[in-house]
């Protein structure tokens, strides 16, 4: 998964794209409303989402969320 942000130029997202084109089976995600800096609790869902799928393991990124909305141990 490539990941870039809402906000940022245009040129990182089309780099975003370009270099998910020219890897099997990638995707990307834009996140709305972040620059380059995204926030850790809002690229954290993603990650969670994206990670497992890697090594085969399927888990809701909800799942993985405290209440408080940042990463459980």
């Amino acid at each position: 998964m490539v990941i870039a942000g809402g906000k940022s130029p245009n040129y990182m997202r089309n780099a975003s794209e370009a270099i998910a084109a020219q890897i099997p089976d990638s995707e990307t995600a834009v996140l709305d409303a972040q620059t380059h800096e995204v926030k850790a609790e809002v690229i954290a869902p993603v990650l969670t989402r994206a990670l497992p799928s890697m090594t085969g393991e399927h888990k809701s990124a909800d799942s993985a969320l405290d209440t408080a909305g940042t990463l459980a141990p």
